[in-house]
């Protein structure tokens, strides 16, 4: 009888060493995501281009969109947006964010950002592009890169790809990989 509780405890310990940490501060959440380790994070070169693409967990968005403080909207928030996948991507183009680099040129902004994300796709395994639905630029006017948060529903697929690529900026298709199991190990934010 001793020797089965044991095991069970074990068993249990086990198991719940496996899953996500129960909580975490935002700062915390965001030094778990950009540890290169948990591979929630990524950044990719080549000749012209440096992306950075980083999963941003629901918790996170849902703090940014509240309007009081009350742990009641919170979780409200959170209930809403942990339906969803969140991506930040940065482009820098020969050293420039890319936003300061079309504004720089001259040529028409919205029209370039707007081609920033219809080239942005969430790869499942049966190689099926799925595009954002929805996605906001946080304009960082010069001081800071422009950022373009994506929302994608969340596949099936235990790992998948959000792949950019631009025939017109040149960019060949670079994929950054996600493994769903790695971003249910994300720590919930205290609140």
């Amino acid at each position: 009888m001793i020797q089965r509780l044991l095991i069970v405890l074990i068993t249990l310990c086990f198991a719940c060493s496996c899953t996500r940490q129960e909580a975490a501060t935002k700062q915390e959440i965001i030094k778990y995501v950009f540890n290169q380790s948990n591979r929630l994070h990524w950044i990719k070169k080549t000749d012209a281009f440096e992306l950075r693409l980083t999963f941003k967990p629901s918790d996170l968005i849902a703090q940014d969109q509240m309007i009081t403080t009350t742990k009641n909207e919170f979780d409200s928030l959170s209930n809403v947006y942990s339906k969803f996948y969140y991506f930040v991507l940065e482009i820098n183009y020969k050293g420039k964010d890319l936003g300061q680099y079309y504004v720089l040129k001259e040529q028409d902004f919205a029209r370039e950002i707007n081609q920033v994300i219809s080239n942005v796709c969430l790869i499942d395994q049966d190689n099926k592009c799925i595009n954002p639905i929805d996605y906001s630029i946080i304009n960082g006017f010069g001081l800071t890169p422009n950022t373009y948060v994506m929302a994608f529903n969340k596949p099936s697929d235990r790992e998948f790809d959000i792949v950019v690529e631009s025939a017109n900026w040149g960019l060949q298709q670079i994929a950054f990989t996600f493994d769903k199991k790695e971003i249910q190990k994300v720590p919930r934010l205290i609140n």
